[in-house]
C-alpha cells in the first residue's frame, strides 16, 4: 500500500463519518418544529452554516453556539 492509498483510506474512514454526522445534525435541527411555515428560516440557516464550515476554519461548535443564541432570542 502506497502512502497516497493509505491517506485516501484514512480520509474515507475517519472524515466521512464526521461529515455524515454533521449532515444528520443539520437535518434534525432544521426540521425540529415539523411546521414548514414556521421552519423555513432554519433551512437557510443550516445552508449558511454548511457553507461557513466548508469555506472557513471556524469550528463547528462556535456555529452551534451561535445557533443556540439565535434560538434563545427567538430568531429561529
Amino acid at each position: 500500500m502506497t502512502k497516497e492509498e493509505f491517506v485516501e483510506n484514512w480520509v474515507v474512514a475517519q472524515i466521512m463519518p464526521v461529515i455524515a454526522l454533521i449532515i444528520a445534525t443539520g437535518w434534525i435541527l432544521a426540521s425540529a418544529h415539523h411546521d414548514p411555515a414556521r421552519d423555513w428560516p432554519l433551512w437557510p440557516l443550516t445552508a449558511a452554516t454548511v457553507l461557513i464550515i466548508s469555506l472557513s476554519r471556524i469550528h463547528l461548535l462556535w456555529l452551534l453556539a451561535a445557533g443556540a443564541v439565535l434560538g434563545w432570542f427567538g430568531l429561529v
